[in-house]
């Protein structure tokens, strides 16, 4: 409950932050704190997400009060109430999702300028007319950008 009530308090100060137009003030805090927060989020996020991804179910939840290490102790102890449906499920979505964002950050779709190097699969799609590589450049971006609404 801590969590939302941080994020909402959060969001509250950002906001007011942005309406008195104080984004300045984001140059006093030093880089390694930002991406010391960032990581920690994301930490805090994925092991949030593991329970779900192995179908777990949690009956008795720990109380050590050790924050993230309770997760891991709650999904240990209940190891085996894994449901394999549910784990392949959220392997296979979480290999998909991380494909296509490989997908959209290589240069396959874009045409070959001179001097550079190319990969055989860039040679090959620019074997396609310009109009048709442009058409599949434009829908392999559409599938990589909409990849969450795909797997949902």
């Amino acid at each position: 409950y801590y969590a939302v009530l941080l994020s909402f308090f959060s969001g509250i100060i950002i906001l007011i932050f942005g309406i008195l137009q104080l984004g300045f003030l984001i140059d006093f805090i030093s880089i390694p704190v930002i991406a010391g927060f960032v990581s920690a989020a994301a930490i805090t996020i994925a092991s949030g997400q593991i329970k779900g991804i192995f179908g777990i179910h949690i009956e008795e939840k720990s109380e050590t009060h050790a924050g993230l290490v309770d997760d891991y102790i709650d999904i240990f102890e209940n190891i085996d109430t894994v449901k394999l449906n549910d784990t392949i499920l959220g392997l296979v979505c979480a290999i998909l999702l991380l494909s296509l964002r490989a997908l959209n950050r290589t240069n396959w779709f874009k045409p070959i300028t001179d001097g550079e190097d190319s990969s055989a699969i860039q040679r090959f799609m620019n074997k396609l007319p310009k109009k048709g590589l442009f058409i599949v450049s434009k829908a392999v971006w559409f599938v990589c950008t909409a990849r969450n609404a795909l797997v949902v």
